[in-house]
């Protein structure tokens, strides 16, 4: 009896288009299902670009689907648009995969008390801000204050993405007039 060979295809590719910041690791899925008349057993493959990045065996009954799961670790990718494909010998689905450059930090200053003072030449005041890294990125940066166009005092903070820490610049000779 001469019966069709196993014949792997590839559907409902997931995701068919997707971008991601350089370093995110992307699992991507697609059922494959034997439409040969024999039970068969292939290599599944994700690549990415021109390179395979993930694979697994496969073995599958005639009439038999089943969902498949591979990963891509962007963090070797250069910035840009790739073709991504999860592919048996006889079939392939493609999408595309943007990876995007990994952000830096960005730190923002709120909460600052007292925001704007008046205090005589000479006296000491103390003065908070709230320092905020709103960035993807973890860093540090210098925070300085500010005295009538004089930096009065400054303190170095290090954040994570999303990471916020209180600065507190304690007897700060004011000189005079306004600071912010």
């Amino acid at each position: 009896e001469d019966r069709e060979p196993a014949t792997f295809t590839v559907s409902a590719l997931s995701p068919a288009s997707r971008a991601v910041t350089q370093g995110t690791t992307v699992e991507v899925t697609a059922t494959i299902t034997n439409v040969g008349e024999r039970d068969g057993t292939q290599q599944v493959r994700l690549d990415v670009g021109d390179s395979e990045v993930d694979s697994r065996s496969l073995s599958l009954a005639s009439a038999e689907s089943e969902s498949v799961t591979l990963t891509v670790d962007t963090s070797s990718l250069t910035p840009g648009a790739y073709t991504h494909r999860i592919a048996t010998v006889n079939d392939a689905e493609n999408g595309t995969l943007t990876v995007e450059r990994a952000g830096s930090p960005r730190f923002t200053v709120s909460a600052l008390t007292p925001a704007t003072t008046t205090v005589q030449q000479g006296a000491a005041i103390d003065v908070t801000a709230t320092i905020t890294n709103e960035g993807e990125t973890a860093g540090s940066q210098q925070v300085r204050l500010v005295v009538d166009g004089t930096e009065a005092d400054s303190e170095s903070v290090s954040l994570a993405p999303g990471g916020d820490t209180v600065v507190e610049f304690d007897a700060i000779d004011t000189g005079c007039q306004r600071h912010g």
